[in-house]
């Protein structure tokens, strides 16, 4: 099983993207139970030389953005979407439990969003 989800890269040729039932042709893709995820089995991840992948869910970076860069855009959507949902502000204590990539990544977004105390545990002390 070959891992990872966060990737950039060229786009050597495009295909068709299959989007047949009701909650992919809608919108909410992330629900559909035939949803393939990229990294998890049966699907291999990026940490290849070439990876399939739905033609919707990719974006062209600006020219101005690396592909290390734009690799870290899907951790960093998610912790700035999860700030959103939860209203964090410049006058909200942040706890963040875990500090992996995803915990840092989160750390970052909770500084762009102003929060004036963030707290970051984890269970290793390093």
């Amino acid at each position: 099983m070959v891992t990872g989800h966060e990737c950039a890269g060229i786009i050597d040729e495009v295909g068709v993207s299959c989007w047949r039932c009701d909650l992919c042709r809608e919108g909410p893709y992330n629900l559909c139970p035939e949803r393939k995820i990229l990294s998890m089995p049966p699907v291999h991840g990026a940490l290849a030389r070439q990876i399939v992948h739905p033609a919707d869910l990719c974006f062209k970076l600006p020219d101005n953005v690396s592909f290390e860069e734009g690799a870290k855009c899907e951790p960093l959507s998610v912790a700035v979407h999860a700030y959103s949902r939860a209203d964090i502000g410049p006058e909200t204590n942040v706890l963040i439990m875990g500090a992996g990539p995803m915990g840092l990544v989160t750390l970052l977004a909770a500084r762009a969003f102003g929060a004036p105390r963030i707290v970051i545990v984890d269970v290793d002390e390093h």
